[in-house]
């Protein structure tokens, strides 16, 4: 809602897993905030896969993908663009354009190395309480 104020319509492309879990949250914070959560919207938030993700997507997956890109509006994508390889940057296939994505306690590798890193748009790190590698081993 900070990054895109005037969007007032979110569209939810969510997968099973725990990525559409998040995905879910955000849609329910988004409706306690008045905003709408449709099937076309003024943003959309790719949930679909998440960090776990490897290899090419599916086909229905890919059409999904390729939908997304094509839509022409904003793309916000949960933890890293769904197709991206989050422990290695790899994109074999069909591979979400985000133009901004959220994730979770610190960049992945997906996020900083190609081609992963031309898909990321701006990274935003959400802190979500877990200590950090530093802090714990006084490093």
């Amino acid at each position: 809602m900070r990054r895109f104020p005037r969007a007032r319509a979110f569209e939810l492309v969510a997968g099973g897993g725990a990525n559409g879990g998040d995905g879910r949250i955000a849609a329910r914070v988004l409706r306690e905030a008045g905003r709408e959560v449709v099937d076309s919207g003024d943003v959309i938030i790719d949930a679909l896969f998440g960090t776990g993700f490897h290899g090419e997507p599916r086909a229905e997956a890919a059409a999904e993908i390729e939908r997304i890109n094509a839509a022409g509006v904003p793309v916000i994508a949960v933890d890293i663009p769904s197709g991206v390889d989050a422990s290695t940057g790899e994109v074999p296939g069909a591979a979400v354009h985000a133009t901004v994505t959220v994730t979770f306690h610190g960049r992945k590798v997906g996020h900083v190395v190609g081609p992963g890193l031309f898909h990321a748009g701006e990274v935003v790190v959400a802190d979500i309480g877990l200590e950090s590698r530093t802090r714990r081993t006084g490093l």
